[in-house]
């Protein structure tokens, strides 16, 4: 279950998405990619972002206050019940503007939740586009 509040806490606001999405439909996989610009209103240590816990980050860096930071995976927590996760940052990052960017993966499921398989519907003889 999601939190009922849709806003996040903290500080951090995000104002800008740019995604990329690759699928593998063969190895029923996806990745994808996002840069997310942030709005910082005062210094803090952590940055809540939402994220289904079925997608696995393999990357985060942040980039603020000219300088450009490759973040551990350690410092990533996600909690399934709200689909949020919380990156702990070593420095408190100031007020201002910063950008953060995360890869992840998943298996590309047909659960018709989020981003999933699908085949279509079924021709006159019961085929199934691929």
């Amino acid at each position: 279950m999601t939190d009922p509040d849709p806003r996040l806490p903290g500080p951090v606001r995000p104002i800008h998405y740019a995604l990329a999405i690759h699928t593998d439909l063969v190895a029923s996989h996806f990745t994808g990619e996002a840069i997310i610009d942030l709005d910082v209103g005062d210094r803090t240590d952590s940055i809540v972002f939402n994220l289904h816990p079925s997608l696995s980050v393999s990357r985060l860096v942040l980039s603020a206050d000219g300088k450009r930071t490759e973040l551990a995976l350690e410092s990533l927590t996600v909690d399934g019940e709200t689909e949020r996760a919380t990156i702990l940052l070593r420095e408190a990052l100031g007020s201002g503007r910063a950008r953060l960017f995360v890869r992840w993966e998943a298996p590309l499921g047909e659960n018709m939740m989020g981003y999933y398989r699908s085949s279509g519907d079924a021709d006159a003889s019961g085929n199934r586009p691929r």
